[in-house]
């Protein structure tokens, strides 16, 4: 018997082993995210990556730069960002690179700007990574005049935003966001916020709130505040509301509206907190809210039918 095992043993030889750093599975996430066998990590160009670390083509001048990095790629900390004629600091995270002025830039100027450093790209079962060296262009917004737009009600439809927060529920059921300039003092000045309905054209006059606001970084107007709308007809309250938009068509139009504010968590069901962050606030029953954040880049006309001034 012993004999016969020997034989077998002698036919069929045991397998050559595996050489280290060799992948040895199609797993997909054996090697991912900054792992990888010593043969398969190498530098190369990672054109994704840098093509990806382009701004948004005008800032306001109060803005970071903001240089978000490519879909499986990411910028590693010793990466630095030069501004001509600028200073400041970078930081880096997950997704990309900022760059802080230190002070406000100036208005409708055109900068150059370079990203240096290395990064990193994945591929399913490789890491690699690049030097980088990008060079481009930005510009800021130039001021404008506020003198058309001073009294003027904007309205926003709510259903035309691209909500972000919070995640896996249904915006809520408002018809119209009306913003109303009613005031500027040089770079301070005062916005009245309500809500309205556009069939047939009303405004919620008992939700007016009035808020300090900031022109500062002329053409974008800044405000915050807290605001009762109605949504189908139910008082919702909104905390800690932080508004931006720009003035545009030489002050006689509004785009770019951005939205962050804390509301009640009941107002999105209760299991809402289970898949997004909640934080304590004063208007929900349980003292739990969630973020609201939303942004709309269509420019609101004036809208004579639902004017604020009809509220005085």
């Amino acid at each position: 018997m012993s004999a016969l095992l020997a034989l077998l043993v002698g036919c069929h030889p045991s397998p050559e082993p595996t050489p280290p750093g060799t992948p040895t599975t199609t797993d997909t996430n054996t090697w991912s995210h900054g792992y990888c066998p010593e043969a398969c990590c190498y530098s190369d160009p990672c054109p994704e990556l840098e093509e990806s670390l382009v701004p948004h083509p005008t800032l306001a001048i109060d803005e970071d730069l903001v240089l978000s990095s490519a879909y499986e790629c990411s910028v590693r900390d010793r990466v630095v960002v030069r501004v001509d004629g600028v200073t400041g600091t970078t930081t880096t995270d997950d997704f990309g690179a900022v760059f802080h002025p230190d002070a406000p830039l100036s208005p409708g100027t055109s900068y150059a700007y370079q990203v240096v450093g290395d990064g990193v790209c994945w591929t399913p079962v490789c890491g690699y990574s690049c030097e980088l060296d990008v060079a481009s262009t930005f510009t800021t917004w130039d001021v404008v005049d506020t003198g058309p737009s001073v009294g003027t009600t904007f309205a926003f439809s709510w259903y035309r935003w691209d909500w972000t927060e919070p995640w896996g529920v249904d915006p809520l059921p408002v018809d119209q966001l009306l913003l109303e300039l009613a005031s500027v003092d040089g770079q301070d000045a005062t916005l009245v916020v309500a809500s309205g309905s556009h069939y047939p054209p009303t405004v919620d006059c008992g939700t007016r709130a009035t808020w300090p606001a900031s022109l500062a970084a002329n053409p974008v107007l800044r405000a915050a505040g807290d605001v009762k709308l109605l949504a189908e007809g139910t008082p919702i309250e909104l905390e800690q509301v932080e508004i931006s938009a720009r003035l545009v068509e030489g002050g006689a139009a509004l785009r770019d509206l951005h939205l962050r504010a804390l509301a009640a968590m009941e107002l999105f069901g209760t299991r809402t907190c289970n898949v997004n962050p909640c934080v304590p606030c004063a208007s929900s029953p349980s003292g739990r809210c969630v973020v609201l954040a939303g942004d709309t880049t269509y420019s609101a006309a004036p809208k004579s039918e639902l004017d604020l001034a009809t509220c005085d």
